[in-house]
């Protein structure tokens, strides 16, 4: 176990490395290794080297202790890296070797205590934010570029058509499936049930809540409150809201697209002070022979 730990500890030591040079520049002392941090001496006389902002220093600190916890934790043998790293939160979340999420592309934000959980694709651009729950443990979820899903949005699935409630929708074939399109934004507190379809340049306010069976069409936007029933329909470019559920007036298409653009700017930001998503756990895996 000590010899299949090694892989581990230097994937760790290597990326702390980088996480320093990051934050210093090239002209930064040499990162020690950590078997000898006890005995490391500190030149507290150097001048030449730049003196970092407290921002920098701070998160370089923070990163740092992080890692180092984590080759820490090798030392002794693979199956105490495994109590630590899953007893902590992990916000990509396998369930088996071919339900997993995929992230596809490098400027994704996904915030450190939010859940990607299961058969979820998560497309180029698009921010998951704080305390965001996707869960693709019944069926797919799909969230196309440039998307926002809000904090403490709850995307839920359901694994085949739901049951009939006695309505005139109770007829509706629904998917079981929850696709979101490009530059789509959900805010905040917002709740889809399941098998829920938003079309590109969507803007979905603040604690609205999907029932199944929804499909909006391209360039709509719901209003923030709204409850939306089981089996509706909002056609491109209207704007829907209230409780129930009612036509307002035309939706403006353009400044649905413009808001998602503007919330880049505020992804890139959080990206800059978050890792996009912890995968020390993936290394672990490996070590494991790919078992979950």
């Amino acid at each position: 176990m000590m010899a299949a730990a090694a892989p581990l500890r230097a994937t760790l030591r290597l990326s702390t490395t980088k996480k320093i040079a990051r934050t210093f520049g090239a002209t930064a002392p040499p990162l020690p290794p950590p078997e000898g941090l006890a005995s490391a001496k500190i030149n507290t006389t150097a001048t030449n080297h730049p003196i970092p902002s407290s921002r920098n220093l701070g998160k370089a600190i923070k990163d740092t202790g992080r890692e180092l916890r984590q080759v820490a934790l090798t030392e002794d043998c693979v199956s105490d890296v495994q109590n630590a790293l899953y007893s902590v939160h992990r916000t990509v979340v396998p369930l088996s070797k071919t339900m997993h999420p995929v992230i596809n592309g490098n400027d994704i934000f996904i915030a450190p205590n939010s859940s990607i959980i299961g058969d979820v694709f998560v497309g180029e651009g698009t921010g998951v934010w704080y305390g965001a729950v996707v869960r693709g443990d019944l069926s797919k979820v799909t969230i196309g570029a440039k998307c926002n899903i809000g904090d403490k949005t709850i995307i839920n699935t359901v694994p085949t058509s739901s049951e009939g409630d006695g309505s005139e929708t109770d007829a509706i074939p629904f998917p079981s499936r929850v696709k979101i399109g490009n530059y789509v934004s959900i805010g905040g507190g917002t709740v889809i049930a399941g098998d829920c379809e938003l079309g590109n340049f969507v803007k979905i306010g603040e604690a609205v809540k999907f029932d199944v069976g929804v499909v909006v069409g391209d360039g709509a936007s719901v209003e923030s409150g709204s409850l939306v029933p089981r089996g509706t329909y909002i056609p491109p470019g209207e704007n829907w809201g209230g409780d129930p559920l009612k036509y307002v007036g035309p939706s403006d298409e353009g400044a649905n697209q413009n808001y998602a653009e503007q919330m880049e700017v505020i992804r890139d930001d959080h990206i800059h002070e978050f890792l996009p998503f912890g995968a020390a756990y993936q290394h672990l895996e490996e070590l494991q022979g790919g078992q979950l």
